[in-house]
This record gives structure tokens, sequence and C-alpha cells, in this order.
């Protein structure tokens, strides 16, 4: 939180300890513990906690954050300024989606709505702050990239071509070339399931019902026959 001054906080201190204090500033006069809540969120532990970025971007009066952010605590608070704020926020909030819901002749479903919200808030987003909504979204919740069958196969032909390299480097440096090629095998195996790339057993051949009686009479013959020599 910034403060200009020790001094203006020791003035601003005995009206802040009203406004905490007293149930006459709390929604409902805190008939349903909204102090309680409100004095929860607010609390030094989670200011402690709070990384060090975003403790600079709260101020003490009309703080952006707060109204903004955690608008739903806020606005347990009578303070108007914060209340209003708070509620004009969320109602615009609610008019762009029940807006966007309305577009669609049927029921949409989330990620058609999630999508039209992106395309509404992504050129503002971009002209004010230079960079893209969704990109700026993934960044800041550490999202990764859907990944699509091409980058899915484009990866695995990267990793075979690696493993490849190796084998052909194992083949001529301490005849590790064994040792190579049962990596390779394992990896394959992990990546597509199979084990028989290289390794596949002959089938047995099967002989046809002819054959079979062809040999059976030739056993019968031989052993019937006693030979004199």
């Amino acid at each position: 939180m910034l403060i200009s001054s020790y001094n203006y906080f020791r003035l601003k201190l005995p009206k802040l300890q009203d406004y905490i204090y007293q149930n006459k500033y709390y929604v409902n006069k805190n008939k349903t513990r909204e102090k309680e809540k409100f004095v929860s969120q607010f609390s030094l532990v989670n200011w402690m906690q709070m990384k060090e970025i975003e403790k600079h971007q709260h101020t003490l009066e009309e703080c952006p954050i707060c109204t903004t952010k955690y608008n739903v605590f806020s606005s347990l608070h009578t303070c108007s300024k914060v209340e209003n704020k708070a509620e004009n926020l969320k109602s615009t909030c609610t008019n762009l989606v029940d807006t966007i819901q309305e577009e669609f002749s049927a029921t949409p479903s989330i990620n058609k709505v999630t999508k039209a919200v992106v395309q509404v808030i992504n050129p503002v987003f971009a002209s004010k702050f230079d960079v893209n909504f969704e990109t700026a979204i993934a960044e800041s919740f550490h999202l990764s990239p859907t990944e699509t069958p091409e980058s899915r196969k484009n990866t695995m032909e990267q990793t075979l071509n690696m493993s490849m390299q190796s084998i052909n480097s194992a083949l001529t440096d301490n005849d590790n070339d064994v040792e190579a090629v049962l990596t390779l095998g394992n990896l394959i195996k992990a990546m597509t399931g199979r084990d028989d790339i290289f390794f596949q057993p002959k089938k047995s051949q099967e002989r046809s019902p002819k054959k079979n009686r062809a040999r059976k009479s030739w056993k019968t013959q031989t052993k019937n026959t006693s030979w004199k020599f």
C-alpha cells in the first residue's frame, strides 16, 4: 500500500479504525457477519503473504486493486466510492456476458461464450497495453498452449531424430550400439505403445491340410516298414 508519509497515515488512522470496527459501515450493519469476511480477506496475514509487485499496486484511498480484483469483499463495506466502483464493474461484466449470450440463436457452450468475450476485449486491451489479451492471460496464469496434432507430430519427429543421432554416434563411440538401440526401442514404446518396432517375431508357418495328411501318411508308412540290410 502506497502511503505518502507517516504523518498522513497517522492522521487517517482514527477514521480507518472506525471504518473497520464499527458495524454501521458494513452492508446490513454487519447482521450477517460482513465485517468478519471483510477483515479476514484484508488481514495482515494475507498482506504479508502477498507478492511485492501487488503490494505496490494498492493505495490507501480509492485502491484500484481492492475495487476490482477483490470487489466481492470490498463491496461488503458501505464506503460509497468502493461500493459504486465494485457494483459498476460487476454490472459491466454481467451486461457483456448477457449481451454475448443473446447473440446466439441457441444456448451457447462455455467455449463459445469465452471466445466471444475474448474477441470483444482483445482489441480494447491490445490498444491500451500493446499486447494481445490472450497472450497476457496465458502469461499471467502460467497457461500452456493447447498442443495440436501437427505440433505433437513435430515433437515426436524431433525426438526420434535426436535419438537416431545418438545411435549413430554410439555406433562409433565405445561400442555402445546395442544400448542405444534398446534405448530407442524403449522410447518408441513409450510414445506409441508398441514394442515390436525393431524386433518382430517370425510367424509360424501353417501347413495346409493336404501337406499335413501327406506328412501323417509318410510317418505311418515309415513306422510299418521294416528295414533290412
